[in-house]
This record gives C-alpha cells, sequence and structure tokens, in this order.
C-alpha cells in the first residue's frame, strides 16, 4: 500500500481505531473519549507502521505529548513487508527536562517485554502525583507569549518587553517568550505549523496553561 498503518488499542487490549496515513505521516483521528484530567493518561496507546527505517518523528512525540496517549509505538517494516524493529516513548511526570517524554532504545520487535498494566498504572500514578505537588506550588497562570514580525528589529524586541509588562501586570507569570520573523502571520495558526508544535511541546514541559 505504500502508507502507514496504525492502531489505537484500550487497557483492555481492544482496537478501538484503525488508521491509514500516508508514507511519512499518520494523522490521529479526533478521539470521541476525552480524560480531561491534566493529571491522567488517555487510556489509549498508539501502534503504527514506519516504511523507513526511522525512529519516532516529531509528529509522533507531539501527539504523544498533546493526546496525553498511555505510549507511542513506531514498527518499521521491511522491504518483504515484516515486522524489524519498535521504536517506542511515552510520558514523564512533570519535571525540570526540557522534554515531557522518555524515548526507549529501539529493539526487535519479538524483543519487545514490558509489562504494560504494572508499568502504565505506575506510570500514571507517578504523573497525577507530580501535577498535584506542583499545582500546589504554583498559583498563578502560566504564560508563553508569541509574536510575529517582519524582521526582528529594536522595536520588535520593545514591543514584546512591553506584552511582557501586561502580562506581568495582569498578575500572569511569564515562563518563555518566543518571536518568529514571518512576512504574514499565518491567518490560521499565526505561526507556523512546525513552530507551533515547539511551542505546545515547550508548553507541555514547562506546565503552560496560557499561550
Amino acid at each position: 500500500m505504500g502508507v502507514q498503518i496504525g492502531i489505537l488499542i484500550t487497557r483492555k487490549g481492544n482496537v478501538e481505531y484503525v488508521v491509514a496515513g500516508e508514507a511519512r505521516s499518520i494523522p490521529i483521528p479526533r478521539l470521541q473519549r476525552v480524560r480531561m484530567h491534566p493529571g491522567r493518561l488517555q487510556g489509549l496507546r498508539f501502534i503504527h507502521t514506519h516504511l523507513e527505517n526511522v525512529g519516532l518523528s516529531t509528529e509522533d512525540l507531539t501527539d504523544l505529548a498533546k493526546l496525553r496517549l498511555d505510549m507511542m509505538y513506531a514498527i518499521t517494516v521491511s522491504e518483504d513487508g515484516k515486522p524489524t524493529l519498535a521504536y517506542g516513548a511515552y510520558l514523564l511526570p512533570q519535571n525540570h527536562s526540557s522534554k515531557p517524554w522518555k524515548v526507549l532504545e529501539p529493539s526487535h520487535v519479538q524483543n519487545v517485554d514490558i509489562p504494560f498494566d504494572r508499568f502504565i498504572m505506575e506510570l500514571e500514578d507517578s504523573i497525577y502525583r507530580s501535577h498535584a505537588v506542583k499545582k500546589v506550588d504554583i498559583s498563578e497562570d502560566r504564560a508563553i507569549l508569541i509574536a510575529t514580525f517582519p524582521n526582528i528589529t529594536d522595536k520588535a524586541r520593545i514591543q514584546m518587553q512591553e506584552l511582557e509588562a501586561l502580562t506581568l501586570s495582569a498578575g500572569i507569570h511569564v515562563l518563555d517568550k518566543v518571536i518568529q520573523r514571518r512576512p504574514k502571520p499565518d491567518p490560521r495558526l499565526i505561526v507556523g505549523k512546525g513552530k507551533l508544535n515547539e511551542i505546545v511541546i515547550n508548553a507541555l514541559a514547562m506546565d503552560a496553561n496560557l499561550l
């Protein structure tokens, strides 16, 4: 077929979705059931194929973080259609790491041996406890400021400083500032899609609740 194939599996082992993507990407459909508590995972793990011998893509890791999936696995496929290596990742409890996930060392699919039920229960418990502790420590809104300018000039930097001052005066803590040079803002996303994914990942890692 020449496309990536994926399945979303519940913790009971039931296949909830079957997804067909493109050669180098696979979009996850809108999930009908969503666990809203930020200290909980989605209760679904995503396993999909990669047609090239490469690890998890930025899209894979972004989906893992944005959808709060239990785990993300990509399985590479040989030219004759046989599964070869498995690349996995899972989310981490809130910490000071620059990334909100851990990427596992690749292994042959036959050697993947994770006691999933116990592992995911312990992981989710750690995530829940770390979120509860951090929520007590941080009582104010936390923002990442974003702006686009045709050129990054002194005037642009001053305008960003003014935005930061207004944000602080509203009682909002500024975690980071992002300035992107664009001739015109993206009419839908303001910044480009790649930059937006990067911002979302940083927001998850920093526990920002405002952009």
